[in-house]
């Protein structure tokens, strides 16, 4: 029904322009078919994570119609399949222009997860019986972890009121499936369950742009209309660990709607300047209704100051862009941007009897304020040299107690010489320093009490969270292209970033990354085409971590330990066109292989290790390992300029393993909580790995 409906908008697109075509107009396009043979060997969902590949006959249509003042086109690809893709647009060359274009985009994660739990796929999640037999999983019920996104939209614009414009444009896009996500039953540390949260969204989006267009002179008027809306409100479950039958819930995005108004200015003044303006105001509001109680092992009644909440969070943008050329040897560029973002939401005061005694907690709102001033300098020196600098100034204001305002100051310049048309080398480097006084933490959850105010006191000796600590940065790269000959290319580039957070005593010390880049390609005449490439990415990231207990406003250490994070990631691969009969067979073969190794080195610092743990054995050797391997042999046959004959056979590897996911289980320890540590599952992210061939063959017709 839905490739129907497809069809038939398309149809009537193009039906009015039937009449238009004549002897006069060109009429091109291609049509093809292609059939697959997918064997999949593994974790299916994840050999399909953002594709639609197995056993079937895939179409796809491109069409072209041009006359001296009409034209019209349509493409479509992957036809029925959850990758599906249309696109009709056309108009008369002067006058307008019109497209409607509709997508599909799948996100597989698991097929055949399963839950004890009666209604996945709804927003109600219920079962029977005790649940001390939850554990017995050859009961539990089978489901699909996967998310469809399908966007329709259109839009047109007129050029026929030049120098006036119009632009107009409406998507609507559909998000449905199910999401993994995971709850705590009782206290931290404790219980834990996974559920299928159900996805059910509808986002549409309007965009409206007017304005004037003649030289010297640029003005336009921007609207943009957003609305967001949830079938579901909450997700309802029955806890296990809570009174038989009782009913809890999980929150879930609440609707809302966006709005932007902008204007956009540019002028063009003497000695080759020119003046850019962008004037921007938003407003996103939202409207949710809270819960009044939770379930742990009992139910739990709060209480709150409203029962609803009501967002409303302002921006303001302004950008301010002056350019000049006023000599062939400096291109000069001045800006300023100021950003303010006001959060005008509710402040809900609650109180929880099972948190703090039942002090009062509000939430807290976050504001800031960002003003960003820059110089970017371009230079033509002798010697066929060229020099990029730019500097910018950088302060950001926030509504937060313990890093209140930060100032980054960065100096940035590139040089790159073209002394030789068979060689371009390039240097760089960049330097940011971002300063920052501490301010004092307050206490986020409650009214500070004394002692609690002591604690946040303690803690902000050595807390300076990364997003806005204060920072060193280094940045420094290379590059290098070689043409020693026509056929011959060679490339090479490297980079190396080092932040360094001096004034952090516990958090992230220093973030390190080296990125090497190499490609090649040479062609062999008339015979043969040959590409490689090789890239590698190196990543170490240093913290430090303290336990301690506090009285009073003092602290008491039982440990302090760093952690050294560890990431290699690496991505070579080979490509060759043999050229088996010049233009008419070609033979490609392709090989990848992306691989990522990643390491935690512990060292316990100060204090007494767990028994039967020492500095060597408590590493973790798999933190977010994998591996995809994959080749490629493909046919290419062109008897005529009209018909084009593929057919190949590809192969895939893929393996991951991660401390995190290892020996991934449905029922871990046991149950109902309270006898020890526990997990409800659904198998989510379980065993990951695949294995695929697949073999396909393909004609289209070009007219």
């Amino acid at each position: 029904m839905k490739t129907a409906s497809i069809c038939l908008t398309i149809g009537l697109i193009l039906l009015p322009s039937l009449p238009v075509l004549s002897a006069d107009g060109i009429l091109e396009g291609e049509i093809g078919v292609t059939g697959m043979l997918a064997n999949v060997n593994g974790n299916k969902a994840k050999f399909n994570e953002y594709r639609d590949i197995m056993d079937g006959v895939y179409g796809g249509a491109r069409l072209k119609y041009d006359t001296d003042n009409f034209f019209a086109k349509g493409t479509a690809s992957d036809i029925a399949y959850d990758t599906q893709k249309y696109r009709v647009e056309g108009g008369m060359y002067g006058k307008f222009k019109a497209y409607l274009d509709y997508t599909e985009i799948p996100h597989n994660f698991t097929y055949g997860a399963r839950t004890f739990y009666n209604g996945a796929g709804t927003n109600s999640l219920s079962f029977t019986g005790p649940a001390s037999g939850l554990t017995n999983t050859s009961t539990w019920k089978s489901f699909d972890y996967d998310l469809r996104r399908r966007t329709f939209g259109g839009g047109f614009s007129l050029d026929v009121i030049k120098p006036f414009f119009l632009d107009v444009s409406y998507s609507r896009e559909t998000k449905t499936g199910n999401y993994p996500t995971g709850i705590g039953l009782t206290t931290p540390g404790g219980p834990s369950l996974e559920l299928p949260q159900h996805i059910d969204y509808i986002t549409n989006t309007l965009n409206v742009q007017a304005g004037y267009a003649k030289n010297p002179f640029y003005a336009g008027l921007f609207f943009m209309y957003q609305n967001f809306d949830d079938a579901n409100s909450a997700l309802y479950f029955i806890n296990p660990s809570g009174p038989a039958g009782n009913r809890d819930a999980y929150s879930l995005p609440p609707d809302n709607q966006y709005y932007k108004l902008a204007f956009k200015g540019s002028v063009k003044l003497p000695l080759n300047t020119k003046f850019n303006i962008n004037l921007a105001a938003s407003r996103t509001t939202s409207e949710a209704n809270l819960f009044t109680s939770y379930v742990t092992s009992t139910v739990t009644n709060i209480a709150l100051s409203d029962t609803t909440f009501n967002g409303k969070v302002n921006t303001q943008n302004y950008n301010f862009v002056l350019t000049s050329n006023p000599v062939p040897w400096l291109i000069g560029k001045l800006y300023y941007k100021y950003y303010d973002k006001e959060n005008k939401s509710d402040q809900i005061v609650m109180r929880d009897p099972g948190f703090a005694g039942g002090a009062p907690f509000t939430n807290p709102l976050f504001d800031y304020t960002k003003n960003n001033f820059g110089v970017d300098l371009e230079w033509s020196l002798p010697a066929n040299f060229q020099l990029s600098t730019s500097y910018a100034w950088t302060k950001i204001n926030r509504a937060r107690g313990d890093l209140p305002e930060t100032i980054d100051n960065k100096y940035q310049a590139d040089l790159k010489w073209t002394g030789l048309d068979f060689i371009t080398p390039k240097v760089g480097y960049e330097y940011m320093r971002r300063t920052a006084d501490a301010g004092v933490l307050v206490k986020e959850y409650g009214t500070a009490t004394s002692g609690d105010q002591a604690t946040e006191n303690y803690i902000s000796q050595f807390l300076r969270r990364f997003d806005a600590a204060p920072l060193s940065r280094d940045i420094f790269k290379a590059s290098v292209d070689i043409y020693p000959m026509a056929n011959l290319n060679l490339g090479f580039a490297y980079r190396l970033k080092h932040d360094n957070y001096k004034k952090t005593v516990l958090g992230l010390k220093s973030s390190r990354s080296h990125d090497i880049e190499v490609d090649a390609g040479y062609s062999i005449g008339k015979i043969a085409r040959i590409s490689a490439y090789y890239d590698l990415e190196r990543s170490l990231d240093d913290q430090v971590q303290r336990i301690f207990t506090i009285a009073s406003g003092v602290g008491t250490v039982t440990n302090d330990w760093k952690v050294k994070s560890r990431d290699n990631s690496y991505a070579w691969g080979a490509s060759t066109e043999v050229y088996l009969v010049p233009k008419i067979l070609t033979l490609i073969l392709q090989h990848d292989n992306v691989k990522s190794n990643g390491f935690l080195d512990f060292s316990y610092l100060t204090g007494t290790i767990p028994a039967g743990r020492n500095n060597d054995n408590i590493d973790i050797g798999n933190w977010d390992d994998y591996r995809l391997t994959s080749y490629i042999v493909k046919f290419k046959y062109t008897p005529t300029k009209h018909y084009i004959f593929t057919a190949g056979y590809a192969y895939e590897h893929y393996k991951y393993s991660d401390a995190s996911f290892d020996n991934y289980a449905l029922v871990s320890g046991t149950y109902p909580p309270g006898n020890s540590t526990t997990a409800l599952l659904t198998g989510a992210y379980a065993n990951p790995n695949y294995s695929s061939n697949v073999f396909f063959a393909a004609v289209s017709y070009r007219f």
